[in-house]
């Protein structure tokens, strides 16, 4: 059997997998009446952690355009999360779960720091607690929609079937896309196994 890793969230083949798969369609060349399918596949498990992760990314960053930050001048691209003070990330955050929930976020009060606690570092403290906050709210806002797992899986399937045909010798009819296919994880990856007919 051939295999064909894909990583988490992703529909991009390696140069190893699509060199594999060149050579695969040439050797088919010579056998035709061997038929290939290729099965269409994500796996919700795997696959989708990481499609919200980029969905919370993609939010993050319309988010962060829309928030300017303190001190940043017109025109300046826009800095990383991780880059801005506690306050922006604050705002950036708070305009995010905003625009996910249609409602102001309720950030509960901090714990209450140590006794002996300088008023500088009880000010970090109650930042560091509220963006934690605004980050899981934020994180658990974002959905993935289950056609989104449908559309990775079939542009997986069609990634295969491109390196399959780009050489042009291999004939469009002996490649097949199916829904039965085997998909499996593998090593933290999803693998979709070829079925040669």
């Amino acid at each position: 059997a051939q295999f064909v890793d894909f990583a988490p969230g992703s529909a991009t083949l390696d140069p190893a997998s699509a060199g594999r798969l060149a050579a695969l369609a040439k050797s088919l060349v010579e056998k035709p009446a061997i038929k290939l399918d290729v099965p269409i596949g994500a796996l919700q498990d795997i696959d989708g952690p990481a499609l919200a992760t980029l969905a919370y990314d993609q939010q993050l960053a319309v988010a962060m355009t829309s928030v300017p930050a303190a001190g940043s001048k017109d025109g300046e691209p826009v800095r990383s999360f991780e880059s801005l003070e506690p306050d922006d990330r604050i705002a950036v955050l708070s305009a995010m779960v905003r625009k996910q929930t249609g409602n102001d976020p309720q950030v509960p009060e901090p714990p209450a720091p140590p006794e002996g606690t300088s008023r500088g570092d009880a000010k970090a403290m109650g930042q560091a607690s509220t963006i934690e906050y605004l980050e899981k709210a934020a994180r658990t806002a974002v959905t993935v929609p289950d056609n989104e797992l449908v559309a990775l899986g079939e542009a997986r399937a069609a990634a295969v079937q491109r390196a399959l045909l780009d050489g042009g010798a291999l004939e469009p009819t002996r490649v097949f896309l199916t829904k039965d296919g085997k998909v499996t994880t593998q090593d933290g990856k999803v693998r979709l196994e070829l079925a040669l007919q």
